[in-house]
């Protein structure tokens, strides 16, 4: 009986770890998609001026990402990046680059979101 309830407080242990994590992520995913549909706003015009097409083209790309924290979602990412956002990739691809080697630990992860928002700071003189 003791085996029994020790082992269901490890799995409610576990469950709750893993409750949290995925908590984390979509918290991590939601911070990434607004900031990258600021971005998209952003390179598509000057001012009030906005280029529709590019605009539309860019939040397409960005749409078909997925989950940055994985391989696939990572590689679909830096793509759009590449494309849309090379300054970007100049200031912070290489923190980026370094998530899979990590397993995207949350700490990497925010490392990566922190630097971008300062490059973004740096570049449009305001906050991201």
């Amino acid at each position: 009986m003791k085996l029994a309830i020790n082992l269901l407080v490890v799995l409610l242990g576990a469950t709750s770890a893993q409750i949290q994590t995925v908590m984390d992520r979509v918290e991590s995913g939601m911070a990434i998609w607004g900031t990258t549909i600021a971005h998209c706003r952003e390179n598509s015009g000057d001012g009030a001026e906005v280029d529709k097409k590019k605009f539309k083209d860019c939040k397409k790309c960005f749409s078909g990402v997925g989950d940055w924290l994985n391989e696939g979602g990572l590689a679909r990412g830096m793509a759009c990046l590449e494309k849309f956002e090379p300054k970007t990739i100049e200031s912070c691809g290489e923190i980026m680059k370094k998530l899979p080697e990590v397993d995207f630990v949350q700490s990497e992860v925010n490392k990566a979101l922190v630097a971008g928002k300062m490059f973004t700071t740096r570049v449009s003189g305001r906050s991201a």
